[in-house]
């Protein structure tokens, strides 16, 4: 019984707030939430979506996984096999798309976890989430404590690449906390662990007497409601709240680029 009562205070001492239905442009209120996102602009006092794939860069582009970078230019997503090209061709118009023939594009396979061997499963990323070798075998990593089943330099390694979720105390990886933040600049909120590096909900912090201390949506203001929440709240002027957004779920699509930045912190640290 104590153990089921300390589990349930843990959970609600710690309060995640949900942040994967993000708002639609027509809900922000105030041109400076409008601003924040490359999506929206502001006109004529209303935020207004802007095109979708009216992205200029032949690097973004690829990566927004509704869009595909041909002819030089960006355009919408239809399938990987209207498209033609070998390998780096077919990967460079959509992150989703590979080639195995050198002449069509297809669809590319994300394996699981447990398709790697111990050798390559700590620099990998599945179609579950981020890769750790865990018991013998290769299998997702679920929550920060997971880490520390990693044998090997790796624990420290992943724990420390996994910035924003965990961190390293006394030699373990356990998850952040507020009380973790020591400067009120960076006292905004804590991502809880995801294995896909798309944080699906936050803790959010404030600064209160010299301390970062855990918050809620209503103790944060103008400046702070539509940033610190991953643009799922909203900062409402007439009421002068901070509210939630009923823009549709969208939450991210499985992808690399996750895992892509963590290998690259990895070779970095290996290297000093």
């Amino acid at each position: 019984m104590f153990v089921y009562l300390s589990l349930i205070f843990s959970i609600v001492s710690s309060t995640y707030i949900d942040v994967v239905t993000k708002c639609v442009c027509d809900e922000l209120l105030l041109e400076y939430d409008c601003n924040q996102v490359s999506y929206c602009y502001w006109n004529q006092n209303k935020c207004i979506n802007i095109e979708d794939c009216s992205i200029e860069s032949p690097v973004d582009c690829p990566y927004e996984t509704n869009c595909a970078y041909l002819e030089g230019k960006c355009t919408k997503f239809t399938s990987c096999d209207q498209y033609v090209g070998d390998k780096s061709s077919c990967e460079a118009i959509s992150i989703l798309c590979t080639s195995l023939d050198g002449k069509k594009c297809q669809n590319k396979v994300i394996p699981s976890c447990s398709d790697y061997n111990e050798e390559d499963c700590n620099y990998q990323e599945g179609k579950e989430g981020e890769c750790g070798f865990i018991d013998d075998k290769c299998q997702v990593i679920k929550q920060c404590s997971d880490i520390n089943l990693i044998k090997g330099e790796f624990q420290i390694m992943k724990c420390i690449m996994n910035i924003h979720s965990c961190k390293v105390s006394s030699s373990t990886c356990v998850q952040k906390k507020c009380s973790d933040l020591t400067d009120s600049s960076s006292c905004q909120y804590i991502h809880a662990y995801d294995p896909f590096d798309h944080p699906q909900s936050v803790q959010l912090c404030k600064w209160e007497d010299s301390h970062c201390v855990e918050a809620m949506p209503a103790d944060l203001n103008e400046a702070s409601c539509f940033v610190d929440t991953q643009y799922s709240y909203l900062w409402n002027p007439n009421s002068k709240t901070c509210q939630k957004c009923s823009g549709p779920p969208n939450p991210p699509p499985p992808d690399n680029f996750g895992v892509i930045m963590r290998v690259a912190i990895m070779i970095f640290v290996i290297s000093q």
